[in-house]
């Protein structure tokens, strides 16, 4: 007696022993994990990778004095507080007042001022401003003064390097 068997029930038959039943589960088991994050205090100064750079109009000896406005962006938690300050610069005189120096010597100085300016009032940047973070970024003004020259300036590039410090 002939058995008659099928190719194909045997190709399927030895295929479905093969493949492994990775959906027929008899249990499972279950653990939740929580992730959590802290939000500080802190600001960060925004779009600025390089110093701020503040070119003041060109002066005469005995002419008038000039300024400027810049701007500098704070991005802050919202709702904290801070203090931001000004340093002297680095050729400040004995007294602190801030100076622009020729060709970055302090031989011949410049004196200059910094300026808050908070809705239409400039308040000299001699201590720090109160600040608190209401949006995100912040855009804080400065204006920067050199009051009339001496008549005994000499010809060249001045400059001083001061730094902004936030703190909170």
């Amino acid at each position: 007696m002939k058995i008659a068997i099928d190719k194909f029930a045997v190709v399927v038959s030895l295929l479905s022993a093969l493949v492994p039943t990775c959906y027929a589960y008899a249990h499972s088991t279950t653990k939740t994990f929580m992730v959590k994050a802290t939000v500080v205090n802190g600001c960060i100064f925004k779009n600025y990778t390089k110093p701020i750079h503040v070119q003041l109009p060109e002066l005469l000896p005995g002419g008038n004095g000039v300024s400027t406005v810049r701007q500098f962006q704070l991005s802050c938690t919202p709702g904290m507080t801070a203090e931001i300050s000004i340093d002297d610069g680095e050729h400040a005189d004995k007294s602190g007042d801030r100076n622009l120096a020729l060709n970055d010597k302090n031989g011949v100085l410049i004196p200059y001022q910094i300026y808050y300016v908070d809705s239409g009032k400039n308040i000299l940047w001699n201590n720090p401003i109160p600040f608190t973070s209401n949006a995100s970024p912040e855009v804080i003004n400065m204006m920067i003064k050199v009051p009339q020259p001496k008549t005994s300036l000499h010809p060249g590039n001045y400059s001083d390097t001061d730094t902004i410090i936030v703190s909170y």
